[in-house]
């Protein structure tokens, strides 16, 4: 199994049983073997699974259908270890998103100039 089977298989489910919305204990009780093959495959950075991922490849209709789970106050990162780790992963995303906006600005401000 890989991911894009694991995503068809899941939309497929969906379209079958048409629930109003969905989380990943549905997942886990209507496709318990795709639920363990995204537990063990489909992770974060830090820890645990990586719905965001999942939910993202599915088709558009269902991934506005699900709801997360409470996180009882969990916080998103536990350290500046992890901070750290996911922004050296990313550095050159945010540099090119940083061009990108600096370009943008001075496109912004020729224009503001010619008129």
């Amino acid at each position: 199994m890989d991911f894009d089977s694991a995503v068809k298989t899941i939309n497929e489910l969906l379209i079958k049983k048409q629930p109003y919305t969905f989380n990943s204990s549905w997942i886990r009780g209507y496709a318990p073997k795709i639920y363990r093959f995204i537990q063990k495959n489909i992770r974060r950075e830090t820890d645990g699974i990586d719905w965001d991922r999942v939910t993202r490849a599915l088709d558009r209709k269902f991934g506005r259908r699900w709801i997360t789970s409470p996180q009882n106050g969990k916080r998103l990162y536990r350290g500046k270890a992890e901070v750290n780790i996911i922004l050296r992963k990313y550095v050159t995303n945010f540099i090119h998103f940083s061009l990108l906006w600096i370009k943008i600005i001075s496109l912004y401000e020729i224009l503001l100039v010619l008129r």
